[in-house]
């Protein structure tokens, strides 16, 4: 008898000492950012924070406009005296997680010890040549390039978002990195009901039916695109939602009037957002070199048909004719072909949904993000 509770003794106190480990680790001090804004990569961190089991700890871009002003001048210089006071007063981490910024790539590999022990880098992307033909525009956003380069170089990890951006990296630059894809909460697709749709349609004028375009109010968008799909369309309507998506900045943007089957909404809230991808019928993304999409995913979890440009980025997503539709980048003869199939095919949409429930639910891609903390703490 004595044996046997000398040995069950052993293992208690073992499996308490395990629990403790497990506890500390999950405890870790990880910091995260940047945090907040607008767009596919501040949902993809916001998600991050949410979903995984470490309590993650946000870092705050700065917010005064003159010191935007100033961290976007030290990316021509490796000079940054005030970096410390930006950055806050935040330190001594087990990890900083750094996403898409390369003034706090650039700052976490500069000033690892005091800021940090160990470090990630996510890619969401890489400046392409063809989507900056101003030359003062590329050459800042060849530098920004080089310094996300540079510091993803000493990083403990590197995740990239999709696959051709790995293949991409270690071909251009000899850079390893993790698969880990952008990801969806489908759940906030799930819960929306017929009295929150009305009082959508209602606040917003919104037709029963639509087409619908989100992002922001750039050329490597290709919102001219969906102008021209309108006028191509009479009978059909548009809407469009995004940073600078308004009648006025449109219209100068293009040079003329807009046709009249077009609604711009501008940036709406987000839960307004999600209702309006729910009400819509197809959803388009015309833009060439999309790294991956988020807004894809969010369009296949509200059971909508895509229609995206055949690029690297949706070509990894959606299955062209099971799920959704890819056309010949920037051929609106081939984009309003894919738009009336998919128009005629809302059934594509279920199949979309239960792809993007299986392989891109936060709730499965944040294991492979978790892993990734445990090895490092």
């Amino acid at each position: 008898f004595r044996p046997l509770m000398k040995n069950f003794r052993k293992h208690y106190i073992l499996s308490l000492f395990t629990q403790h480990l497990m506890e500390f680790k999950e405890n870790a001090k990880i910091g995260i950012g940047f945090v907040g804004g607008f767009g596919g990569v501040a949902e993809h961190v916001k998600n991050i924070m949410k979903f995984s089991r470490y309590p993650l700890i946000p870092i705050y871009p700065p917010h005064n406009k003159w010191i935007q002003k100033y961290t976007y001048l030290t990316i021509w210089t490796n000079l940054d005296p005030l970096g410390h006071m930006i950055i806050g007063k935040n330190k001594n981490f087990d990890i900083v997680h750094v996403h898409a910024s390369p003034y706090l790539a650039r700052y976490t590999s500069k000033h690892r010890g005091k800021f940090c022990k160990r470090y990630i880098q996510t890619f969401h992307g890489i400046h392409l040549r063809e989507s900056f033909p101003n030359k003062k525009m590329w050459k800042f956003k060849e530098r920004e390039n080089r310094i996300l380069i540079e510091s993803a170089k000493k990083a403990d990890a590197v995740i990239s978002v999709a696959k051709w951006l790995v293949e991409l990296l270690e071909r251009d630059y000899g850079l390893e990195s993790i698969h880990i894809p952008n990801g969806v909460n489908t759940s906030d697709f799930e819960r929306v009901n017929v009295k929150e749709i009305e009082n959508i349609r209602k606040k917003y004028n919104l037709p029963e039916e639509y087409f619908l375009f989100a992002g922001r109010l750039h050329k490597y968008k290709r919102p001219e695109m969906i102008i021209r799909l309108a006028q191509a369309l009479p009978d059909k309507k548009f809407v469009m939602i995004g940073k600078d998506i308004n009648r006025y900045s449109l219209q100068k943007y293009i040079g003329k009037k807009l046709p009249e089957n077009i609604i711009s909404l501008n940036i709406i809230p987000r839960k307004d957002y999600i209702i309006v991808m729910k009400m819509c019928k197809v959803f388009i993304l015309p833009s060439p070199n999309e790294v991956f999409g988020i807004v894809i995913l969010e369009a296949m979890a509200s059971q909508k048909v895509v229609v995206a440009a055949n690029s690297a980025g949706p070509a990894e997503i959606i299955r062209n004719g099971i799920d959704g539709y890819l056309f010949e980048p920037d051929n609106i003869n081939d984009l309003e072909e894919k738009v009336l199939k998919a128009w005629e095919n809302p059934q594509l949409g279920e199949n979309g949904y239960y792809r993007v429930k299986e392989k891109y639910d936060w709730g499965v891609i944040i294991k492979d993000v978790d892993k990734i903390y445990k090895s490092l703490v």
